[in-house]
């Protein structure tokens, strides 16, 4: 204990001598050269602070605007300046470090001299909760200023109705009234326009980025409680298009970058500290491990990354050690409850049978149940045969559980840091049988091996396994169609089921196998840094990236046993599979970076060459015919022929790039870049293989300019950017230009018998090429009312051509023809993002509002189009996938009506009141031929969302802190149809349909849905009736949580306590019917999640 007091000693004494001598000797070594003529004393710190580390802080009252600021230096240092300028205003100042300089007046102010004094200690933390070592704090209004210690701690005398204003490098200027307080807890916030933002190789500051970029940071990110770390970016980030795609255990969404601008794929491309990896792998990412992700938009921030970037890029940076700074123990640990956002209604077993008779009356036909069987359902008597049984209760559980915990250790010394982590996630299913858990291990080591050369190495892990029942992917569909009369089981254990059939969901979960499924990946990273002279970096970077995916599947036989007594058997013969899939992937990277700044003038250049080299191969084997139901071993099995499969393959393609950027910026005002990359890929034909992506971007910080002056108290930052450019797309399958062999042992007759052969498998592209997409953006970025509005605008619009396309050929030809890039389209939309960030005393607030619209079009398909699918139509002139089918008017009212409209071909003569009525709008010859037809079908809706947006609302005091989150769309169309509407067995169904005894008007009043009918088809077609809104507005999160005093804490040895609560998915407002608007329609799939979480995390060590 001696000698820690010993050392802190020997640390203030140091800082009391580095205060009071060091700055004043740094500002005999920093030298300015100024020149000015009737200026004023905001324009000289302004040239002061560029030339030097200096920042001024200072009270505008003592601040005269008069232009008489006249001074001629050169090679001076920063006191003889100030010296000869102060010397006749009555102003003196204060160096209080090597970083800032007090200006104060020092004429007395005997109008307060009689105020009461008290002494203010306190303590300065950053937003990262780490004390600040010299910050400035100030009395406002008086002569009298100090500076943090090495603990961020400082002790001032000040009037106890008094203000203090602190300031930092870097940092917004904060203002705290005392009022009579004697312990103050300040917290500063950065500059906004000082931050560093991630960028393609490399950073910059946020206040000269001139492209579209958004940065996540970690806060955000582990916000959150999820299994997957792209939900806790949903809503986040304007343009970030996620969309839950349900809850099973591991599930992934679906992520989008902007709008839609390819028929080809749309994935984004993904950079994890330096490295190109898939969603999957960030998907695989712990939300712990993350510092930050940079989500890059338009063409000036992407084309640096060529071919790959059309769709944009996720720039992921995890998290590092510090130097000089002891260990430090982050432990993390939450508990989820996990219950479904909307569960079906499903009617009894009787409603279900007179809902089914009713079909069969209004069809012609005799009812299917008798009264004796219904009332059989009613009473229970016979529940073998006619019992009442609710299949979703049965077969899905009402909650399942996620268990996550993290440890990370981090630190450094004077010229290494380290960091390392371990995560565990566990998640059950709603259905038994199926789980899910994953487990990430991370080191990154970095060094310093002598003062111009350093070295890093980073190495992850990353397993997870799943379980899932047999026939998983028909189950919910099964939940949903079940007739509900049916017993789970009998009583002398046999599975219940209809006769002939072998559906049972609960017998497939229980008895009819599983799927188990493992993903490894295994990524070492190595990295170089020498900085050859001042300004000039090398940095050599090589990672090797192995991963091994495989799973292992048993289908058993179930025996159904029939009323007569005759079996049915599901999974007949029953089977075991294997297979596994390694695939690896080199890097390597060099780039050469040069910096300079002559006077106003920045130049940044950066160059570099990369060669990424990927393999995989695939093997598997599948056996049927197992002597027992339970062996799950491939050499088991006695079947022979047809009874067993083996396959395999392999692939491999190679990337070469060499790419440059160039940057230049005048006086922190005028912006220009450049970024140049030449990609060469062996996916495409030779001749093809290379191609050149250029875009250019400028910017200019009009709030720089003088003429800005009389509104700087309410400007901060006010930039206009632009950016063009070319992107590329080359994820399209292997050898298309190729001419690839397939081979078939029985494919050709010799002898009058089949010999084994080889044949050509698909006709050759040698034209093919990349998608090239040009984009342009035009946005504002604003910081105003002293940094406390924060804003982004951006629109774009992007044409993509060379789409990937299937062209018609001559079938005389005989085999398929590899595709052609024929198509084109566009893409265009609109982003705003704007954040308030304040405090009230001790509250700490912050609101962010983030929307985003967007749209395309099909422009050209070279002929080929329609395209005309069950529910959609790519054609030209229209948005990718637009909904397609009939134009509804509504129910049929009366037989007058039914025998005076257009009516479908084929069954016109089962039209009856209560049916639906489409329009007739076109037919052969383009006009309206009287009858319904698919010259009918037109455009009914887009399902692509629109008009996304999200308000995040957080706030601290006193240590609590709280988040609301809200997320949502303003426009989607959806179908609601199949699955749990128009079924029997829903009460959808039941209550909404048009009820044959109803009158007319109370239908009309009531009825949401057609009537019900045996076997017609006419309520089936595809029109704009089943067609709805799935806009939404959901609670996302809801968080609360508690920070135990550091006073507590310390006692027993833990920097830092926080307990928290949260909710996810809490509530939705939305008028789409039946089942949640996130989900596929219908729903017959695993539902979406609403969780509760519990949450505890512990810090030991010093900050």
């Amino acid at each position: 204990m001696k000698k820690i007091i010993k050392h802190r000693l020997r640390q203030f004494i140091l800082l009391f001598f580095f205060i009071g001598n060091v700055g004043m000797l740094a500002a005999q070594s920093q030298r300015v050269t100024i020149e000015l003529k009737n200026a004023t004393l905001k324009e000289l710190f302004s040239i002061v602070e560029k030339q030097t580390s200096y920042r001024f802080a200072y009270r505008n009252v003592v601040l005269d605007e008069s232009n008489d600021v006249s001074i001629s230096v050169k090679n001076k240092s920063v006191p003889e300046v100030l010296d000869e300028v102060f010397k006749n205003k009555g102003l003196d100042y204060n160096i209080v470090s090597d970083k800032s300089i007090v200006v104060f007046d020092k004429r007395p102010n005997l109008g307060k001299s009689s105020r009461e004094q008290v002494t203010v200690k306190g303590i300065v933390y950053d937003e990262t909760e780490v004390p600040v070592i010299g910050a400035n704090i100030v009395v406002k209004g008086a002569n009298v200023g100090t500076v943090s210690n090495i603990d961020g701690k400082f002790s001032i005398n000040a009037p106890a109705d008094g203000v203090l204003e602190v300031s930092y490098v870097g940092y917004n200027k904060e203002e705290v009234e005392i009022n009579g307080r004697t312990s103050l807890r300040i917290d500063i916030r950065p500059v906004v326009l000082d931050e560093v933002v991630v960028v393609a190789y490399g950073t910059q500051k946020k206040s000269s980025v001139t492209g579209a970029i958004d940065v996540i940071s970690s806060k955000t990110i582990e916000q959150v409680p999820v299994s997957n770390i792209a939900y806790s970016l949903q809503g986040t980030v304007p343009g970030l298009i996620i969309t839950d795609n349900g809850g099973k255990p591991g599930s992934t969404p679906s992520l989008n970058i902007r709008a839609i601008g390819t028929m080809s794929s749309t994935e984004p491309l993904v950079i994890i500290d330096g490295v190109p990896a898939g969603l999957g792998d960030f998907y695989a990412l712990s939300s712990t491990d993350v510092e930050s992700v940079s989500v890059l938009k338009d063409a000036s921030s992407a084309a640096i990354y060529g071919s790959r970037a059309s769709n944009g890029v996720l720039l992921v940076t995890t998290k590092k050690g510090n130097k000089d700074k002891n260990p430090t123990v982050d432990i993390s640990y939450t508990a989820s409850m996990q219950t479904p956002t909307k569960v079906p209604e499903l009617n009894n077993s009787w409603d279900y049978a007179i809902l089914v008779n009713e079909s069969y009356v209004q069809a012609g036909e005799n009812p299917l149940y008798t009264d004796e069987e219904i009332q059989m359902m009613r009473d229970g008597s016979n529940p073998d045969y006619y019992a009442n049984t609710n299949w979703w209760k049965s077969a899905v559980k009402s909650n399942d559980s996620m268990h996550q915990a993290n440890v990370r250790v981090s630190g450094g010394t004077a010229k290494s840091a380290y960091m390392i982590s371990g995560g565990y996630t566990s998640q059950q299913g709603l259905v038994q049988f199926t789980d899910f858990s994953k487990y990430n291990a991370r080191a990154n080591v970095s060094t310093q091996i002598v003062d111009n050369f350093d070295v890093m190495a980073g190495v992850s892990y990353y397993r997870s396994n799943s379980k899932e029942p047999d026939h998983y992917s028909d189950f919910f569909e099964a939940v949903l169609n079940m007739p509900p009369y049916l017993p789970v089981k009998r009583a002398n254990g046999d599975w219940g089921h209809l006769n002939n059939e072998d559906t049972n969901p609960v017998a497939w979960i229980t008895e009819g196998g599983h799927t188990k499924s493992y993903d490894n990946n295994l990524l070492m990273n190595g990295m170089a840094n020498w900085e050859i002279i001042p300004g000039l970096r090398a940095k050599a970077q090589f990672s090797w990236n192995l991963w091994e995916v495989g799973s292992s599947s048993i289908y058993k036989t179930i025996t159904f046993v029939n009323e007569d007594g005759s079996h049915k058997y599901s999974n007949d013969p029953n089977s075991v599979s294997r297979s596994m899939t390694e695939r690896s992937q080199t890097t390597l990277q060099t780039t050469l970076e040069y910096e300079k700044k002559i006077q106003n003038h920045f130049f940044k250049v950066l160059a570099g060459f990369t060669d990424e080299h990927y393999k995989s191969h695939w093997v598997g084997a599948n056996r049927k015919n197992i002597p027992d139901n339970n062996l799950e071993e491939i050499d088991g099995a006695t079947g022979t022929g047809d009874l067993k499969d083996n396959w395999g393959n392999s692939d491999e393609w190679r990337m070469y790039s060499y790419f440059g950027r160039a940057n230049y910026d005048f006086d922190s005002r005028y912006f220009l870049e450049f970024n140049l990359r030449y990609d060469g890929s062996s996916r495409l034909a030779p001749g093809h293989q290379y191609t050149l992506f250029p875009s250019g971007s400028i910017g200019w910080r009009i709030s720089e300019e003088k003429f800005m002056e009389p509104i700087r108290t309410v400007v901060d930052n006010l930039k206009l950017r632009a950016s063009y450019g070319q992107l590329g797309n080359q994820t399209i399958s292997l050898y298309q230009y190729a001419n690839v062999m397939a081979n078939n042992p029985k494919e050709y007759m010799f002898g009058h018998q089949w010999v084994p052969g080889s044949y050509l498998n698909i006709l050759p592209n040698y034209d093919l090429g990349w998608e090239t997409s040009t984009m342009l953006d035009i946005g504002v970025d604003f910081n105003l009312f002293n940094n406390r509005l924060i804003g982004a605008y951006d629109w774009y619009r992007k044409k993509t051509d060379g789409i990937l396309l299937d062209l018609p050929v001559s079938g005389v030809i005989g085999i398929p023809v590899s595709v052609q890039n024929a198509g084109v389209m566009a893409s265009w939309g609109h982003e705003l993002q704007l954040t308030w960030r304040d405090k009230v005393n001790e509250f700490n607030y912050g609101v962010t509002l983030s929307f985003s619209d967007q749209m395309n079009e099909v422009l050209d398909l070279k002929g080929t189009g329609p395209h005309i699918y069950d529910r959609t139509v790519i054609a030209e002139g229209k948005p990718l996938n637009t909904l397609y089918g009939y134009k509804c008017l509504g129910f049929f009212t009366s037989e007058e009506e039914i025998q005076n409209s257009p009516k479908p071909e084929g069954y016109a003569s089962q039209i009856k009141v209560g049916d639906l009525k489409y329009a007739d709008l076109s037919g052969p010859n383009g006009v309206p031929d009287g009858k319904i037809d698919s010259y009918d079908k037109t455009d009914i809706g887009w399902s692509a969302p629109r008009y996304m947006f999200g308000l995040d609302f957080s706030g601290e005091y006193k240590g609590f802190d709280f988040r609301v989150f809200f997320q949502g769309v303003g426009k989607r169309d959806e179908f609601i149809y199949g699955g749990i509407v128009l079924n029997p067995t829903s009460k959808s169904l039941l209550e909404d349909r048009w009820n044959p005894e109803r009158s007319v008007q109370e239908n009309l009043a009531h009825a949401k849905l057609p009537r019900y009918v045996n076997g017609q088809q006419n309520n089936y077609e595809i029109s704009d009736f089943y067609v709805k809104s799935a806009a939404y507005l959901r609670l996302k999160n809801l968080q609360l949580g508690y920070t135990l005093p550091k006073n507590w804490t310390r006692k027993i040895c833990f920097e830092k306590v926080r307990f928290s609560i949260s909710a996810n998915n809490l509530f939705t407002l939305t008028s789409y019917p039946y089942v949640d608007p996130e989900g596929p329609s219908g729903g017959a799939y695993y539902p979406q999640l609403r969780s509760f979480t519990f949450g505890v995390e512990l810090t030991i060590g010093k900050n």
